[in-house]
């Protein structure tokens, strides 16, 4: 492989901070394309693209998150045991698979949202369902890549390559004519195409000649029953967690609101939850390694690896909310003096989202360590929480609400989940030292 996998413990590999860089040209980039189509667009069509994108998003990851979250747990297994058939196999599975599914979820949202939604909205988030394969593949892709210890070429794709892309259509197409709510849908789509293209292709060139390598076969008949199991398991949680991250604006824009509410929340939420990009990423290129030190029990590394990352990650959310609450006010006004009302929304969704970010490995770990009851437990809660406090305060409060049931939630949820996660990290790690000081004890001879 072209790149190794990452030492957890050490304190200057460049890596992390090198993805850190990724996600500041990625969040620029991001949002680079919503101001633009914030102040091109009226509040209604801002309104119309926010709920599309919003929709598009959460259904994608839903089609997404199993396969391509199963792979950062099984890929890096399979090569450092150098079992190429069965890396091969999975391949192909996963791609296969989302496809299949991302069909059948689009089918079944746009099903939905014809019943639910209705005028000029609905169309526009019935043409943003339709690119759902794209979507999911293009994520599917990026995970692969990640997994099998690209970082670098998956961060770039995923990151770089499909904003810029996405950004360089809109602009083009405000430059030829206005630009539209279906017009960004589908420039949208093509920064999508475009990664997943140049992922495949980096895929393709990196991967095959290891895969392709002289190995003994050795048969895999059964072993998609045991994917298809595992990835759906992973799917629900996965599926779960993007709920309480990406949900919000989603069901805002399923209730009666006040006039301009939802557009004022919209660039709030994306500022706030820029700092999500950042735990989105690093965890990425975390998750496999974690993977690899639970299976040969690790403790002490593992334990380093998560003290070098909540260094790195502590440094980064206080430089964010000192920058939220210092230009907040000038920042929402790039889109717009009708969005700096947004403030105190803005204000309280990146006090959540930094709760989120410094702790979004513990999940993870409950989930790979085997504490997948208790985190879905977690989720399950947190998720009816989500549903009945946005319920509740945004139709009342408008944007200030829909902030304050996006961060009392998230926030409660990961303090739950560092809390359960290091409890088991402990017992786990306790019970190991156990059983290694038993082994030795029997390894003594007896003395007579």
């Amino acid at each position: 492989m072209a790149e190794s996998l990452p030492q957890p413990s050490s304190d200057d590999d460049p890596i992390p901070w090198l993805l850190i860089g990724f996600n500041l040209v990625g969040i620029g980039l991001g949002y680079a394309i919503t101001m633009l189509l914030a102040r091109q667009l009226t509040h209604s069509e801002f309104e119309h693209y926010v709920a599309a994108v919003a929709t598009l998003g959460l259904w994608a990851t839903f089609a997404e998150a199993g396969f391509g979250k199963y792979a950062l747990r099984i890929v890096p297994v399979y090569l450092a045991a150098a079992r190429r058939h069965l890396l091969r196999s999975y391949i192909r599975y996963a791609l296969v698979a989302t496809l299949w599914l991302s069909m059948a979820v689009a089918l079944v949202a746009s099903l939905l949202e014809w019943f639910i939604q209705e005028g000029q909205g609905q169309y526009v988030i019935l043409v943003a369902i339709s690119i759902l394969p794209i979507v999911a593949l293009c994520g599917v892709m990026v995970d692969l890549l990640l997994a099998m210890h690209l970082p670098r070429c998956g961060m770039f794709v995923g990151r770089v390559l499909v904003p810029a892309t996405t950004l360089a259509l809109i602009v083009w197409t405000s430059s030829v004519s206005s630009i539209t709510p279906l017009a960004a849908i589908y420039c949208f789509a093509g920064g999508s195409a475009a990664g997943l293209l140049s992922g495949g292709l980096v895929c393709t060139r990196l991967v095959s000649p290891v895969v392709r390598k002289p190995f003994t076969k050795v048969p895999v008949d059964n072993s998609w029953r045991a994917w298809t199991a595992a990835s759906f398991s992973f799917m629900g949680y996965y599926f779960l967690l993007a709920w309480l991250s990406r949900s919000t604006l989603f069901i805002a824009s399923h209730l009666p609101h006040q006039p301009t509410q939802l557009a004022v929340l919209a660039p709030a939420m994306e500022t706030g939850c820029l700092i999500l990009l950042l735990s989105k990423s690093t965890d990425k290129y975390f998750q496999p390694a974690m993977s690899m030190l639970l299976e040969s029990t690790q403790w002490q590394q593992l334990s380093a690896m998560g003290r070098s990352r909540r260094r790195v990650i502590g440094i980064c959310v206080a430089v964010f909310l000192a920058v939220v609450m210092l230009l907040g006010k000038q920042i929402l006004g790039l889109y717009g003096e009708d969005f700096v009302p947004g403030y105190g929304a803005l204000c309280i969704v990146a006090v959540g989202s930094s709760v989120w970010t410094m702790f979004s490995l513990s999940p993870s770990f409950l989930l790979y360590s085997g504490g997948s009851r208790i985190l879905l437990a977690l989720l399950c809660i947190h998720a009816i929480v989500l549903v009945l406090l946005v319920g509740a305060l945004f139709p009342a409060f408008g944007a200030i609400g829909g902030a304050a049931a996006y961060a009392i939630t998230v926030s409660a949820f990961t303090l739950s989940a560092f809390f359960f996660a290091s409890t088991r990290f402990g017992r786990l790690s306790a019970s190991t030292k156990s059983a290694d000081h038993t082994e030795q004890q029997r390894s003594i001879p007896p003395q007579y």
